[in-house]
């Protein structure tokens, strides 16, 4: 058998390569006879496909790597066994917990899944608007006046019963196989299993409650095949999520629903979205979702932010920096091209705008402390809270220029007609933008093409388009995004 801890990525391979290899070790571990075995053993219990358990499993595996050491996190350890064990042995104790609550089942229009924050309703409040009815579901205790909330409790779990009936003790049986196969080769199944367990429990008792024509999961990368399954198996029709960023590899590995509400109309997001593993159906370019509630569909609140000939969108910095050797140093790289600029043009202004949750962890952000330093003493001003209800997107209509090592907001801009590049020292980063050919014409490779393409677009600023294609390809005008999403829904057949 592969074992998991015996697996380290080689970070000396191109980024997107590395996000191949993790890719196929995963594919292939899941095939594994003993693997195997056990999912046929839940799927025996539960009735959902073993390809559906297996497919689920690649999602838990790829998002409990890490990208800094290259390994599998250690909770796949037998030493964090009998914890877990202990947690598999809980989640089945609340099977038992009677749930008094029966209620004729509701079908709403819309439901939204994987709600975390009481940002989502604002940002979502003209689509809402749009459909008869919709439902919120959430694992954290949000309260709203008007919009209608599914609090999963996960503190206090009850299960649907009529599910359970019958089951029980094969779920206690199936406790005994994982225990001998996680001791018989010292690999922590509970890991796996108490996710996939809980999510059957979760979504059976969810979808037997309520259900929709259309399912939305806020982030691509928390789609889930055993929820999409449960959905359909009650009568769901649509299961669907939002393009949010970049398919930068390794946070769009196994991405599994019907159709993905895409920024733009590139072709090439179904290839990307094939090779690191995932599978959806069809896409449907709608625009920024976040550019229309933030912009098009708010007061213009630009009066109190500065006039920017240059302005820099800084990234995430999740995994995408730390998945080779070379990701990070190129990021500093694109840094230095922006003090050097500055140098050389002191009478420029720039500068650089971070995503503002980024204001709680600033003051022990590495990347921000070095950024800090490097711009010490010159005309380039970091910005972390925005000055405008508009957030990031009020500083696009105060700009000249705009660039980025990696942020969705360069795709965003090129909507809006605006000059957008992003930095690509040596032109290495292919976990952000392998596939896209689309995107060549946008980025910068050297400091010198940069420095050419930063004066030649301050001193030609009327001239709209730099990239040689349509934009629409890169993101659609974002005003109507929400009308594309409720056309599609109803001319879904």
């Amino acid at each position: 058998m592969n074992h998991l801890f015996n697996f380290k990525i080689d970070k000396n391979k191109a980024s997107y390569q590395v996000a191949i290899d993790l890719k196929m070790f995963i594919e292939n571990f899941v095939i594994n006879n003993y693997f195997f075995n056990l999912c046929n053993e839940f799927s025996k219990i539960t009735n959902i496909p073993i390809q559906t358990i297996q497919n689920k499993t690649k999602i838990i595996l790829s998002s409990n790597f890490d990208f800094n050491t290259g390994k599998f996190r250690s909770k796949f350890s037998f030493l964090n066994f009998t914890k877990d064990a202990l947690s598999y042995l809980w989640i089945l104790f609340c099977c038992f917990f009677p749930n008094f609550k029966k209620r004729k089942k509701i079908i709403f229009d819309i439901i939204f899944d994987d709600v975390d924050n009481s940002n989502v309703f604002t940002k979502f409040n003209k689509l809402v608007s749009l459909f008869k009815s919709h439902l919120f579901i959430t694992n954290n205790k949000i309260s709203h006046k008007t919009l209608n909330l599914f609090y999963f409790n996960k503190k206090i779990l009850f299960f649907d019963q009529n599910y359970l009936k019958g089951k029980k003790l094969l779920f206690f049986k199936f406790f005994l196989i994982i225990l001998f196969k996680s001791i018989k080769l010292k690999i922590n199944f509970f890991t796996i299993f108490n996710v996939i367990f809980f999510q059957t429990l979760k979504y059976e008792t969810v979808f037997n409650k309520v259900n929709s024509k259309l399912l939305i999961t806020m982030r691509p990368w928390k789609t889930c095949p055993i929820k999409n399954f449960l959905y359909k198996k009650h009568g769901g029709k649509i299961s669907s999520s939002f393009q949010t960023n970049i398919l930068e590899a390794s946070i769009s590995l196994f991405i599994f629903c019907d159709t993905l509400f895409t920024l733009g109309d590139d072709i090439n997001i179904k290839k990307t979205v094939s090779d690191l593993g995932g599978n959806i159906n069809s896409y449907i370019p709608i625009g920024s979702i976040s550019m229309q509630s933030s912009w098009f569909d708010s007061k213009k609140d630009v009066l109190n932010l500065p006039d920017v000939d240059i302005l820099v969108i800084g990234i995430n910095p999740s995994s995408c920096l730390k998945i080779n050797n070379r990701v990070m140093n190129n990021y500093f790289e694109h840094i230095k091209w922006i003090k050097r600029f500055s140098d050389d043009y002191k009478n420029l202004k720039i500068l650089l705008k971070h995503h503002e949750y980024r204001l709680h962890n600033s003051p022990t952000d590495p990347i921000i402390a070095f950024e800090r330093d490097i711009f010490r003493n010159s005309n380039v001003n970091i910005t972390i809270k925005s000055n405008s209800i508009n957030g990031s997107y009020g500083y696009f209509e105060k700009s000249k220029v705009i660039v980025s090592f990696g942020s969705t907001m360069i795709l965003e801009g090129l909507s809006h007609n605006k000059k957008c590049f992003f930095l690509d020292p040596n032109l290495d980063n292919s976990a952000f933008f392998q596939n896209f050919s689309s995107y060549d014409s946008l980025r910068i490779g050297t400091y010198e093409d940069f420095k050419s393409k930063m004066i030649s677009s301050l001193s030609d600023i009327e001239t709209k388009d730099h990239t040689n294609a349509n934009n629409d390809i890169y993101c659609l005008k974002s005003n109507k995004a929400t009308n594309k999403i409720y056309d599609f829904y109803h001319n879904y057949k």
